[in-house]
């Protein structure tokens, strides 16, 4: 009887040995991976850098040389600048680069700036059965014009000669003030009127 119970004991120390052995082989496996996982790097889900981007030149495509007019400095007329505008199929999207270009201001020291550089071209339209072309300026070209009847004579036609020498279409130059008829830019110059161009005033 007491070899039996003997026997009985021995054999569960083995059970339980081989299931102690069992354990510490899955515990040592378990903890290999899980060393492997975390001292591995972990997988990048978005790029090192961002995105580079490529600078776009702004002359860029197809491009035409034309004749911007701004007033001589000493008041005696206009003068041109040629300016390299950007081609469009839209006329009038021509027409708006145009007088950027005039806001902008000219490069030449003898020139004067015919408008107040804030002023923005809102829009612009061409009516081809008349020749008029339609031409709207944000309020700041009244606003901060210098003033003066000559000075304002001389703005008005640099609007008008430009347009008139660059675009064949345009006859006739009706200035707008954010989208309505105004009487003058300064008080002198009534511009509830198409203007003709007055190319007397041109200085080649």
């Amino acid at each position: 009887m007491k070899d039996r119970v003997k026997h009985e004991r021995d054999g569960a120390s083995w059970y339980w040995i081989v299931v102690a052995a069992i354990l510490a082989s899955a515990l040592s496996v378990g903890t290999f991976y899980l060393f492997q996982a975390t001292s591995r790097p972990a997988k990048r889900i978005m790029p090192a850098t961002g995105p580079v981007f490529k600078e776009v030149s702004a002359a860029q495509g197809p491009q035409m040389t034309l004749k911007i007019y701004f007033p001589l400095q000493d008041g005696s007329g206009l003068s041109p600048e040629t300016r390299q505008v950007a081609q469009s199929t839209d006329e009038t999207q021509e027409v708006k680069e145009v007088l950027s270009e005039l806001i902008r201001g000219p490069l030449s020291a003898n020139l004067a700036p015919a408008l107040p550089a804030a002023t923005q071209v809102k829009s612009a339209f061409i009516d081809p059965s008349t020749g008029i072309a339609y031409v709207d300026f944000s309020r700041d070209v009244q606003t901060q014009f210098p003033g003066g009847a000559w000075t304002e004579t001389l703005a008005i036609y640099s609007v008008v000669n430009t347009l008139a020498e660059d675009f064949p279409d345009i006859k006739r130059v009706q200035i707008l003030i954010d989208g309505n008829v105004e009487s003058s830019l300064a008080g002198h110059i009534d511009i509830t009127r198409p203007f003709a161009p007055r190319t007397a005033l041109n200085r080649e």
